[in-house]
């Protein structure tokens, strides 16, 4: 999706995502405190050993509220952070550079990137973050792109955290996946999503979000994920994985230390697979 389609779906969806509103900063201030929960993982102890300083890459970090958040957390335990934000939004990073020197008092480093492209950025990260609404954007075949660019930036001992939500659980068997469901209902707001279809190569739903209010439509291309896939793909580029429990029992964190050698991202970066080229030329 581009840089423009993103930013309207997000606008059409209400996404909290600007921290200086007032639903931005609350989402803020609760993702502090499930940072301040997250950093007591035994693998953070380990990466942090030693260290005075450390660097934190938000990936898909849009604003940087969870690098932000991340940033904070540590600073409290008397590590200095530093922060890169990537996002294809130049606008939201524009933020996120504002943001997080008025909140953490560091000037963070931001990159307009594909994060399925990201392998050859040398980061060099001790720490990765991969937050919020951010995995649906990807399939399977781009999902592994983005943890392998992940892994590629980060140090030996390096730790990644991916927020997860059970989609299965939520979409498919407690609700009875819906053709037509609402995504925002306000005072002065209603948009909803109606299904449009399913791609079996690539296993994206596409959904038209309609403002009701306005009228204004744009498509959606969406993956449901669940803890389980995510964490079995992040293992085959991670030589462990580990779960915290988050705010429902469909939800947490998926804790990924020290990333493997062994299959690279340059193995994934070449010609697509034969399947995908065919669906592509069809």
């Amino acid at each position: 999706m581009a840089s423009g389609e993103l930013s309207r779906l997000y606008n059409l969806l209400g996404w909290p995502g600007d921290p200086y509103t007032c639903e931005g900063r609350a989402r803020y201030e609760g993702t502090i405190k499930e940072a301040e929960k997250i950093i007591n993982h035994e693998w953070f102890s380990a990466t942090l050993k030693g260290k005075d300083s450390v660097k934190i890459l938000d990936v898909c970090g849009g604003s940087g509220i969870a690098g932000a958040a991340l940033a904070k957390a540590l600073r409290e335990k008397g590590v200095k952070p530093e922060v890169i934000v990537i996002d294809l939004r130049e606008e939201a990073l524009s933020v996120a550079r504002k943001f997080i020197e008025e909140e953490i008092g560091v000037k963070p480093e931001t990159l307009a990137l594909d994060v399925t492209r990201m392998h050859d950025a040398n980061l060099n990260a001790d720490l990765a973050v991969l937050w919020g609404l951010s995995t649906p954007h990807f399939s399977p075949w781009d999902l592994m792109k983005v943890v392998s660019g992940v892994a590629s930036n980060l140090v030996a001992d390096g730790v990644l955290v991916i927020e997860e939500f059970d989609r299965h659980a939520g979409i498919f068997l407690a609700n009875r996946y819906q053709y037509v469901m609402p995504e925002l209902v306000s005072e002065d707001r209603v948009t909803v999503t109606v299904h449009e279809g399913r791609d079996p190569i690539t296993g994206y739903v596409s959904r038209v979000l309609v403002d009701l209010t306005s009228r204004e439509t744009t498509r959606m291309k969406v993956y449901f994920w669940d803890i389980a896939s995510v964490a079995a793909i992040t293992w085959a580029f991670f030589k462990d994985v580990d779960f915290i429990p988050g705010k429902s029992s469909r939800h947490g964190y998926i804790i990924a230390k020290w990333p493997r050698e062994t299959l690279k991202p340059t193995d994934l970066g070449g010609e697509e697979p034969t399947l995908l080229k065919k669906r592509e030329r069809n």
